[in-house]
């Protein structure tokens, strides 16, 4: 019996010391895991961090590049004519693989004639040489997907809204020779609003320089058919290839 109560008091001592101590690093570990907290939560909400990873996921920069540009639809004759875009871009990022791409730009725009009695949506006249210049500030925003991780080719797609700046006729021969000026305006003719759809590839050199081919068309006809000082008729739809690049801050 003796034997038996100091086994007893044996067990109970050891387990009593191991329940001590289970406890003790029980609290030990809550100790730590609670200053972890504390500290990944005061990284985070300090302004510096905050401002850090706002910086990390939008990014914004300078866009400029070339534009080839024809008139599609009805128009005859027309060749490519060369135009300047530059602009505002920016974008944010929205997983590892995929950007919402948002620029603002000045993009110049048009075709041109060179053959007689050429139908252009405005005028249709023999001995016409023109050139068609349109000034627009366009709205692109895009969608874009890089498919590989281990470098920075992308794919993009999306739309584009273009107001109407201004636009001109210049060239000799035909209703010029009747002129002072070797320029006609003609934006009381045309629509103001032309809405399109792009659809692109590129590459982004270290996230801070991108080079991209973009093609956009636009679905509206940008000719006023129902002002009456139009000769003409139709579908005069702009097409643009633009070439570009981008220069960025904090895309990284």
């Amino acid at each position: 019996m003796k034997i038996q109560s100091i086994l007893f008091s044996l067990f109970f001592l050891i387990g009593l010391s191991n329940l001590l101590s289970a406890q003790e690093f029980d609290k030990t570990i809550q100790k730590i895991s609670v200053e972890k907290t504390a500290s990944e939560e005061f990284a985070i909400y300090t302004p510096e961090a905050f401002t850090d990873s706002v910086f990390r996921k939008y990014y914004f920069g300078l866009r400029i590049g070339a534009n080839i540009t024809d008139i599609k639809g009805d128009s005859k004759g027309t060749k490519n004519q060369l135009g300047i875009a530059i602009g505002l871009d920016g974008g944010m990022r929205l997983n590892r693989k995929t950007a919402l791409q948002v620029g603002l730009a000045y993009s110049k725009q048009g075709a041109q004639q060179d053959a007689d009695s050429l139908q252009t949506g405005i005028l249709i006249d023999s001995g016409l040489v023109i050139s068609s210049k349109y000034n627009y500030l366009e709205l692109p925003i895009t969608i874009r997907h890089f498919p590989f991780e281990d470098n920075g080719f992308f794919v993009e797609g999306g739309v584009k809204v273009a107001y109407l700046l201004k636009g001109e006729l210049f060239g000799t021969g035909g209703v010029f020779d009747d002129t002072d000026t070797d320029r006609i305006k003609i934006s009381d003719r045309m629509n103001r609003l032309d809405l399109g759809l792009i659809a692109g590839v590129g590459y982004s050199f270290r996230r801070t320089v991108d080079f991209s081919v973009r093609y956009n068309l636009n679905f509206l006809n940008h000719i006023d058919n129902s002002n009456n000082q139009t000769t003409s008729n139709g579908s005069f739809r702009n097409s643009i290839v633009q070439v570009s690049l981008g220069f960025y801050m904090n895309k990284e």
